[in-house]
């Protein structure tokens, strides 16, 4: 009977395996599926590019076409065995290049595939995607369009075939593979085309690719797969869950019997074994109560680390003394009560244990927090007046405790440069060696940590120059940061690799009169941060008489971060506006009011951010308020676009194209709505990082920007690297072009260069009716400044949209310019 019970759970069990294993073999699909769809795409644009030419016309319309003239040679894509061919409406051939092989043999058999379908090519702009195969078996994806002229307005009697093979492609073995195993499922067949028709009346065993556009192949029939079959696969499967479950069935009944047996010689012997249980249970008690008794008590006499845990666990419960452990009752109730209030103690000691990581696992040297609580125990000591006491430590280094240490900041310089072109293993390895050398240079009763990334700490014990003039400490304290600095000339010997760094140093010296731990660390970090921006191997000594201005911009720094935080900072919308008057664009402006000093200017929180590294912190807040707020815009009117400014620092972010596309698919607006706006100084020296992110930007949809174009190199060379779709002439240019002549001049200049490379051209700074007019004149057809639209909330900019409008000068004169 429970056999009989188990053939319906097979039944399902082996319909459940049916059809996972057919989900399988489909998502294995898509992957080549999405490389054949854009291998469609990319011969579709190139087809196009060529056949829609003016040349390429005119050669056509030739009473007798013969050689190909040298300019329009098509040697340039016709690399590993594309092919490309120009047929006439009267079925004869013009011209066909390309191909590996034997290409009269290929040419023939493109040819025949692609003739039944060029009858339907009727309109000019109509493009028809092919996938043919020849003799040897080979499949070629390509697509024919009419050939035109340049402006396609004006077509000629012949179609444009390019061919792109699909075992050519250099996508990786791994990708290949999957292509060529979804090539051999390839079948043309007669698509029913009947009102009504749906993929159940394909022919038997095939279905459709799933594309937006049908691809056509040998006699008009249309590409189709054939369905992969799961039952092999699936049986498979399917035979192994039955062993594994017979197995497990054996398993349970073995261990039952063994359960069987253990529990009636547990009942045998249940007596002596609660006996001698409790007995264990009382003393294991006593001990565990002796262990928890002794933590939290500060000993300045122990070692470093039982020192920093016993600060940290003072915040453990004690034992609960109200509840007597001789109170009435039964003996077991007694051990009851004892173990609850063991148990209590214990999960209090755990909860509070949790922060106790106090060692960094790459370097095995302390790390920041065992560096903070550490600092401030020897300030607090220092200012209790107590003298010098040593002892040895559990990492084996004496501690000395005195009234007066050095706080060292220790950054590597050129870090980052060093993970990029080595490789994060390298960086660890680096971090490793660096860790190293300074244990072995500093002296034992120094206190070395990794602070955080690519930062090492110091506690400087000032114990043997106590007493001495500070400005004899602070002359001894640079010569033994110069040791430092000379140590690391030796290159640093590495698995297979010698590298030599560099470091930069930053000093506070902090006596006993500074009780604030975070003050003393942010003394030293301001002098890093001074060090950093000297450029390399530099050391820097915090000054409190001369660095009050940097405490000051540090504590900006400190309120921009809480800024962001409590959501303090806000986005306004600046909007761009086309020849006619209308919203064409809006561009995000951060802005931050302080409490008390009121408005922030942009440029200085963006440079305190960019000083103490948290751009990537400061541009996701940004990000956040630009996209929110264009949500609502894009909402009322899709057709407008959002520029969005991207810090040059954050080009450099290997995620900045994934963080992006999340934040967009997480509030649904499409890719293609934006602008990024990028300065010259972000893309003059591009390294892979950079060329990485504009290569994704572009794929993704996303214009690019040149901003303030004409005030930095504006090097043609970087037009053509860039390829951007748009440049921002900047402000200063507009607003002196009206006394200027060479300004002026200077305009006209980019906006003929920009109509010669199809880009469009913004002028920014357009302050005045004048300058508009001048503008106009030259031919510019975007415009963004104070004289249109100041920057503006987004429920201003939407109030306007919705019926109050802009006053926008002379609409009616501005739209009889010719549209660009």
């Amino acid at each position: 009977m429970a056999g009989l019970a188990l053939v319906p759970l097979l039944a399902l069990h082996g319909r459940s395996r049916f059809l996972e294993t057919g989900q399988r073999l489909s998502a294995e699909r898509r992957e080549p599926l999405a490389v054949v769809l854009a291998t469609l795409a990319s011969a579709s644009r190139v087809a196009r590019d060529w056949g829609q030419w003016d040349q390429i016309r005119d050669y056509v319309l030739q009473p007798t076409p013969g050689p190909l003239p040298e300019p329009i040679e098509p040697t340039s894509v016709l690399e590993i065995g594309r092919v490309m061919a120009v047929v006439h409406d009267s079925g004869r051939v013009l011209f066909i290049r390309g191909g590996d092989g034997d290409p009269r043999a290929l040419h023939l058999s493109l040819l025949s595939c692609a003739r039944p379908n060029l009858a339907a090519l009727e309109a000019l702009k109509q493009v028809r995607l092919l996938a043919c195969r020849d003799a040897r078996g080979f499949d070629y994806l390509g697509a024919a369009t009419r050939v035109t002229n340049s402006a396609k307005t004006l077509g000629a009697p012949a179609v444009m075939l390019f061919f792109v093979p699909l075992h050519t492609l250099e996508l990786g073995p791994a990708i290949n593979t999957q292509v060529y195993r979804l090539s051999r499922d390839f079948a043309w067949a007669v698509r029913p085309t009947a009102v009504g028709a749906s993929a159940q009346d394909l022919p038997p065993g095939l279905e459709p690719l799933g594309f937006p556009d049908p691809v056509y192949g040998p006699g008009g029939r249309q590409l189709m797969l054939r369905q992969p079959s799961a039952q092999g696969p699936a049986l498979e499967l399917l035979g192994r869950d039955l062993a594994l479950a017979a197995l497990v069935l054996a398993l349970a009944l073995s261990v039952r019997m063994l359960l069987m047996l253990e529990r009636r010689r547990v009942r045998l012997q249940q007596r002596q074994i609660e006996r001698r249980g409790n007995t264990r249970i009382r003393r294991l008690s006593a001990e565990l109560e002796s262990l928890l008794d002794g933590v939290g008590m500060p000993n300045l006499a122990a070692n470093r680390s039982d020192r920093v845990l016993a600060r940290l666990m003072q915040a453990a419960p004690g034992p609960d003394d109200d509840t007597p452990a001789g109170r009435g009752g039964a003996a077991g109730q007694v051990l009851e009560e004892r173990m609850q209030r063991l148990i209590s103690r214990f999960q209090a000691v755990l909860v509070r244990a949790k922060a106790l990581a106090l060692l960094d696992p790459l370097t095995g040297l302390p790390n920041r927090r065992y560096f903070i609580e550490h600092l401030q125990l020897e300030l607090d000591h220092s200012r209790q007046g107590g003298g010098p006491a040593s002892s040895p430590g559990a990492e084996g280094i004496g501690v000395a405790v005195t009234a007066r240490h050095a706080i060292l900041f220790v950054d590597i310089d050129r870090f980052k440069a060093i993970n990029d072109s080595y490789g994060h293993r390298t960086g660890d390895a680096v971090l490793k060696a660096v860790a190293a050398r300074l244990q072995r240079l500093i002296p034992p009763g120094d206190f070395l940590a990794r602070y955080g990334g690519d930062e090492m700490a110091i506690l400087h014990d000032l114990q043997s120059l106590q007493g001495k003039p500070i400005e004899l400490q602070r002359q001894a304290l640079g010569q033994w940061a110069e040791t430092l600095l000379s140590a690391f000339r030796t290159p640093l010997p590495l698995e297979g690799l010698e590298l030599t760094i560099s470091i930069s140093l930053g000093v506070h010296l902090l006596d006993s009169a500074q009780d604030d731990g975070s003050e003393a660390l942010k003394c030293a970090d301001l002098a890093m941060v001074r060090a950093k921006g000297k450029r390399h191997r530099q050391i820097v000594v915090f000054d409190r008489q001369h660095d009050s201005a940097d405490l000051n911009s540090y504590q900006l720094y400190v309120d921009l971060i809480q800024a962001i935080q409590d959501q303090q900072l806000t986005m306004l919308f600046q909007p761009i506006f086309g020849p006619s008057g209308q919203v064409h664009a809006v561009e995000a402006l951060a802005r931050w009011t302080h409490p008390q000093l009121g408005v922030i200017p942009t440029e200085t929180f963006l440079a305190l951010a960019e000083q103490h590294r948290d751009m990537v912190f400061l541009g996701e807040e940004l990000l956040r308020l630009a996209l929110e707020g264009f949500r609502r815009i894009h909402a009322r009117d899709a057709s407008i676009r959002l520029a969005l400014n991207l810090h040059p620092s954050k080009l450099l972010d290997p995620e900045l194209v994934s963080r992006l596309l999340a934040r967009l698919e997480q509030i649904h607006l499409p890719s293609s709505c934006l602008t990024v706006e990028l300065t010259e100084q972000s893309v003059l020296e591009p390294g892979p990082a950079v060329e990485r992110n504009l290569r994704q930007l572009r794929e993704q949809g996303i214009s690019l920007s040149l901003d303030d174009f004409g005030t930095g190199y504006s090097s043609l060379v970087l037009i053509s690297r860039l390829r951007p779709d748009e440049l921002k002439i900047d402000r200063s240019f507009a607003q002196a072009m009206l006394r200027d002549d060479y300004a002026s001049q200077i305009v006209s200049l980019i906006t003929t260069m920009a109509g010669s490379l199809d880009l469009e051209l913004v002028a920014e700074g357009v302050d005045s009716a004048e300058v508009l007019e001048a503008l106009r004149a030259l031919g510019v057809q975007r415009f963004q400044g104070f004289l249109l639209a100041r920057p503006m909330p987004e429920a201003e900019l939407l109030e306007r949209l919705d019926g109050r409008g802009f006053d926008f000068p002379d609409t009616s004169a501005l739209a009889q310019i010719p549209q660009g």
